[in-house]
């Protein structure tokens, strides 16, 4: 997607928005709220009824898809009595939906606020009707209706009552049906609070792309996953045991539907190029070696993932400061010989450069391209060069 396409889709959400706030005008109340990247447009009828907590129910969408997943919704909220927020522009979707807002945030666009709980399964039946084919992440914290589209939480609506722990810190609090206050928690696998009933064709987000003990097949590889390495709102990374020699190896996984504006931005798209370059590269010893690949998982509920070397020694940041200075030499020749390949790496940093016997190997090349192609504003902040900070050729 080009500068001028990006700014395409900006100017289509902002007419879709300025089109239901017309729809809505003059009998519902508007208001923005928040500050830079994330303003949230607050709508609210004026006979609703906002009550202290309940079920939220969140829309999820693809961030590309926001404009005509508005305008699609535009008649149906209008005919309602509630209220609900979204991000006032693309700009917003984006920030929540590729997971830069952090993974609690991941795939909330639309939050509705029911009046009173017997609302809610005349709202999610109409709702999984209405809405398009799942497109968005799934919100990790939710019961899920429709995966990617359409999910629930039980939260507060209002700020009230806190409670406060052990360090000071105060949280919003909840009261429970005995009449106990528990800390409003967005907890993974959509776990809700003691004594909170769920509604009905509700079901946990699959938290995880794999489980310890699992068996992986990728190409003619047959893998066990031992142990779970980290979580980000972009995926997950594993340690397995190779069941042929009984070697380890790293398994990464994009999570389904994460991605800002351009299509080059999902997480899926970012790791099949990461896959394309490691084949490409992983024989020149300037990364690791991949081993197997499964990253068109399109129409399925696994997630893509690939499955490469497991190198075993530290990166520059781990260094004392004297060793790394005299080792930065061997990173700028690395990086020459990545460039002499035609690839920009897109995200150096001291912990994407690892320190091996025979030099420098980098390692996370998600944000990686082909010199000259278009690329959309990724990297590490604080060590993003001054051109990724917006869209253009690698």
């Amino acid at each position: 997607m080009t500068w001028s396409s990006e700014a395409s889709a900006r100017a289509a959400a902002e007419a879709a928005i300025d089109a239901l706030c017309r729809e809505l005008a003059p009998t519902w109340r508007i208001a923005d709220h928040g500050s830079s990247p994330l303003h949230w447009r607050v709508v609210s009828h004026p006979q609703a009824r906002l009550p202290r907590q309940g079920w939220k129910i969140h829309l999820s969408c693809a961030t590309i898809a926001f404009a005509e997943f508005i305008r699609h919704l535009t008649p149906w909220l209008a005919n309602q009595r509630l209220s609900f927020k979204f991000p006032r522009d693309l700009d917003g979707v984006a920030f929540l939906n590729s997971g830069d807002a952090g993974i609690e945030q991941l795939g909330k666009i639309v939050t509705l606020y029911p009046a009173v709980d017997t609302q809610l399964n005349r709202l999610l039946d109409e709702l999984d009707e209405l809405l398009p084919t799942a497109c968005g992440p799934e919100v990790p914290s939710d019961l899920q209706r429709r995966p990617g589209a359409l999910s629930l939480r039980y939260g507060i609506f209002q700020a009230g009552q806190t409670i406060i722990d052990a360090s000071g810190t105060h949280h919003h609090a909840l009261r429970l049906a005995n009449g106990e206050l528990t800390v409003d928690r967005r907890c993974q696998r959509g776990r809700q609070p003691s004594g909170i009933r769920p509604p009905p064709a509700c079901r946990p987000p699959q938290a995880s792309a794999l489980e310890i003990g699992q068996r992986v097949s990728l190409a003619d590889l047959e893998l066990m996953v031992v142990e779970h390495l980290n979580t980000s709102a972009r995926g997950e990374l594993y340690l397995a045991l190779r069941l042929d020699d009984a070697s380890t190896t790293l398994i990464k996984t994009a999570r389904p539907g994460v991605g800002g504006i351009a299509p080059d931005d999902r997480a899926e798209t970012r790791l099949a190029r990461e896959a394309k370059l490691l084949a490409r590269m992983s024989t020149k010893g300037l990364t690791p070696a991949l081993y197997g690949s499964a990253v068109d998982r399109a129409g399925t509920d696994q997630w893509p993932m690939l499955a490469m070397q497991d190198v075993r020694a530290p990166t520059l940041g781990e260094l004392p400061l004297e060793d790394m200075q005299r080792r930065l030499p061997d990173l700028a020749n690395s990086l020459a010989r990545l460039h002499r390949q035609g690839i920009v790496h897109g995200d150096i940093t001291l912990n994407n450069a690892l320190v091996t016997p025979t030099g420098i190997m980098l390692i996370d090349l998600e944000h990686a391209s082909e010199a000259g192609k278009h690329v959309s504003p990724a990297g590490t902040p604080g060590f993003r060069a001054p051109e990724s900070q917006r869209s253009g050729p690698a």
